[in-house]
Parts: C-alpha cells; sequence; structure tokens
C-alpha cells in the first residue's frame, strides 16, 4: 500500500499529480465524479459553433511557467489576446466615469497597511468620501467580476499583492484548453494509471498508512495514500465524509473564498458591436451581465458575457433561457440595438452555470482574512495518508487559475515521493 495513490478529481491538480506520481512508480488510481476529465477546464465541441469554445478556464494570465512549459511540451500552439477595455454606457463610451480617477492614492493606502482587514473595512475606513464613489464601485466591481470575491470575506492585502504585479500578456489555447488536460490524460493512460469516470466519492475511511474510498455505486478502492482534488465547494458542502473525521481541515476549507460565476457564450452572424467598439477586448458596463469580451485578435463572431460574484448569486435560481434573455437585454442597452435584431443576429449559445454545476459549485477561489492558515493547514498532509491539492491551496499572485491548480497538484504529489 506504501507506493499505491488514489486520486479524487481529474481537474488539473489530479491530472498532474497522476502523471507525476505515476513516473515515479506509483500505483495511480483517478476517481472522477463527471463523465469526463477537466473540472472546470471544460471545452465544448458543438456543431453549432463554428469552433470550440470555452464553458470553464479560458485565459492563460500572464507568462505562467508550468503551463507554458506544459504546453511546449505537448507541442499545443496558444496566442496572445489583443484589445483594449473599454466602458459602454447607451452606445456610447462612458468618459464621465473616470475608473481610475484615485487610484493611485488607493494603492499608496494599500502599501500602509500592517494589518490585514475585508475590502469592506478597508474601503469604509479610509475611501468613504462621496468623491470617492466611482473608486469604491471600480474596487468592488473588480474583486467580485474578476476575483469572484465577498467583499465583506476578502483579504484587502491579496488584492494589493495581486494588483501591484505587472500585468502581463494573455493567452489563449489554440483549439481549446481541453488540449493541455488531454495531453495529462493521455500520460496518465500511457503510465497505466487507473480511470474511473462517473464514480462519485461518499466516504473515505482512513488510518494511517490505509484508505478505503467509497462510491456512491458501491464501489471500493484500497490505497496507501489519498489526494482529494476536489473544488473547494464541494470541500465546504460537505459532500465527503471522513471516518476518522478531520474537523480541522474541514474548518479550514470553509475559512477560504469561493466564488460563483456564470459564463454566456453567444455566437452571431456577424461583429455588430464592431460599430461602437472595434478594438475592444474587454466590454464593461453597469447592465444585469455587466462584462462581456470578444475573442480578439481573431474574428470570430463570439462574445462571452461574465457574471460574477454577487451578481451570479442573484441568477442562482434563473434557468437558461432566463439568462439569455437578460444577457440580450443587456447588450441591447450597451449597444442600442433591440433585442429582436440581436436574436435574428443570434445563431447560438450555451450559458455555463457553475454554481449549479453538482460537481464544482462554483467558479474558483479567492483570499480571505483567514485564508493564509487555511491553506498552511490544508497543505500538510493528515498523518501523511490524507492529501489535498487544487488551486484553492494555490500560495501566490495567480490565484484561481489553472496555474494555481498545477502547481498545487505538482507540490502534492511531490510532497508524497519526498515522504
Amino acid at each position: 500500500m506504501d507506493r499505491s495513490v488514489i486520486i479524487i478529481g481529474a481537474g488539473a491538480a489530479g491530472l498532474i499529480s497522476a502523471v507525476i506520481l505515476s513516473e515515479a512508480g506509483y500505483k495511480v488510481t483517478i476517481l472522477e465524479a463527471t463523465d469526463r476529465a477537466g473540472g472546470r477546464i471544460h471545452t465544448l465541441h458543438d456543431n453549432k459553433f463554428q469552433y470550440p469554445v470555452e464553458l470553464g478556464a479560458e485565459f492563460i494570465h500572464g507568462n505562467l511557467p508550468l503551463t507554458l512549459n506544459l504546453l511546449k511540451e505537448a507541442g499545443i500552439k496558444y496566442t496572445r489576446t489583443s484589445g483594449q477595455m473599454i466602458r459602454l454606457q447607451k452606445g456610447k463610451p462612458d468618459t464621465a466615469n473616470d475608473m481610475w480617477q484615485y487610484w493611485d492614492e488607493m494603492m499608496q493606502r494599500m502599501q500602509l497597511l500592517k494589518e490585514d482587514v475585508s475590502v469592506q473595512q478597508f474601503l469604509q475606513k479610509y475611501f468613504s468620501d462621496s468623491k470617492y464613489n466611482t473608486l469604491r464601485e471600480t474596487v468592488i466591481n473588480f474583486a467580485e467580476g474578476y476575483d469572484l470575491a465577498d467583499i465583506n470575506k476578502a483579504s484587502i492585502i491579496a488584492l494589493r499583492d495581486e494588483w501591484i504585479q505587472e500585468e502581463g500578456p494573455q493567452y489563449r489555447v489554440e483549439g481549446g484548453y481541453d488540449k493541455l488536460t488531454g495531453y495529462l490524460l493521455d500520460k496518465c493512460k500511457s503510465n497505466n494509471c487507473s480511470i474511473y469516470f462517473s464514480s462519485v466519492v461518499s466516504n473515505i475511511h482512513w488510518q494511517q498508512g490505509y484508505v478505503e474510498v467509497y462510491t456512491k455505486d458501491g464501489s471500493i478502492f484500497k490505497a496507501g495514500k489519498v489526494v482529494i482534488t476536489v473544488s473547494t465547494g464541494v470541500l465546504q458542502s460537505g459532500m465527503l465524509a471522513f471516518l476518522p473525521e478531520i474537523d480541522e481541515y474541514m474548518q479550514a476549507a470553509d475559512n477560504i473564498g469561493y466564488g460563483s460565476v456564470i459564463k454566456v457564450l453567444l455566437q452571431f452572424s456577424n461583429k455588430f458591436w464592431n460599430n461602437i467598439a472595434k478594438d475592444a477586448g474587454f466590454i464593461l458596463s453597469n447592465e444585469p451581465v455587466p462584462t462581456w469580451w470578444t475573442q480578439l485578435p481573431d474574428e470570430y463572431p463570439l462574445l462571452t458575457g461574465w457574471i460574477a460574484g454577487s451578481k451570479a448569486i442573484q441568477f442562482n435560481k434563473a434557468n437558461e433561457e432566463n439568462i439569455l434573455k437578460q444577457s440580450l437585454q443587456s447588450l441591447s442597452s450597451i449597444f442600442q440595438i433591440p433585442v429582436t435584431q440581436l436574436q435574428e443576429l443570434l445563431t447560438a449559445y450555451k450559458v455555463a452555470n457553475w454554481p449549479s454545476e453538482a460537481f464544482a459549485l462554483g467558479g474558483y477561489s479567492y483570499n480571505t482574512i483567514e485564508s493564509a492558515n487555511a491553506k498552511a493547514m490544508l497543505g500538510s498532509s493528515v498523518a501523511h495518508t490524507l492529501f489535498f491539492a487544487g488551486e484553492a491551496l494555490y500560495d501566490g499572485p495567480v490565484q484561481g487559475t489553472v496555474e494555481a491548480a498545477l502547481s498545487s497538484g505538482k507540490k502534492t504529489a511531490e510532497q508524497i515521493i519526498m515522504l
């Protein structure tokens, strides 16, 4: 049993862990609750769309070494995105809303912080004056929209450290992000990993050096160790039961932030937005579906809507048709085009409602004031037998990314090998 490992979850963290451990001679079994690998990387291949489209992770946020090295190793091409970030209101650039006014003052104030507080506490203490109304709105929109963060829980120091990083280029994987997970999955298979899809884990019985993992279909898997790579949302839901219980670790999971996001992919017959926003990469607004992006530099006529944080929670009970309706109404207001005209131009659509996905229960993690201690707890094994990995446990500047998941999975696998 010493050289056998069960990995729960075939997302980026689980797959990279499996590759490294199997290459080191471990007998690896992967249990995946869904019928596919990738987790929150989910490329949709549907003939309704002209090209593969990303329901989950889409961008490589900078020159991230592990992700880019894997792509190069696999011979997978990636391209740099382009386009400007613009703000539109009723068909015109919103020049009256200066997002960046007072931003430098705020960053200077952040640099002086000695003790961490929530985003909300920071804004209330230092930027409550009415002249900062637009600044507060911008900070909240960035925290919720980019980081999926609840401003009452999110760490202002974590956001500061993220925002002072020099913004690098953004990339997309040509042909779909699932080429990367497919490459890792193929390596697992060639290394003789056992892979079971549609295997929903319910209980983990353990003692030092031995685990029994029970699935809902009645199967039992046995090994010397287990690596748990499920999302923070799944950990927080109590979907997994441990015997003996590991209350301190579950409390740590509760102290990590985990946000909601809904993606709306709309394919049109032409790029009608070129009349107003020809060079736009990202389009910001105050609409119910506030953020949109294009496929620049590709001319593919696809707009992707992004509903994040508290706005995503508001859509929690909405079905796909209602979300589509709100999306078209938002675009109608942004570009001053009748909804009926947009409906005529629409050739395909898909809504990815991640909070409603049973084995994701949300989008990705963000740092709370308690996250550092929580990550330290979950990053340490339980009796060298239970291990945790995933993007939520990453401690670095690119939280909530595929790079974060790969880094955590790699670190955990190396931790096991070093025992």
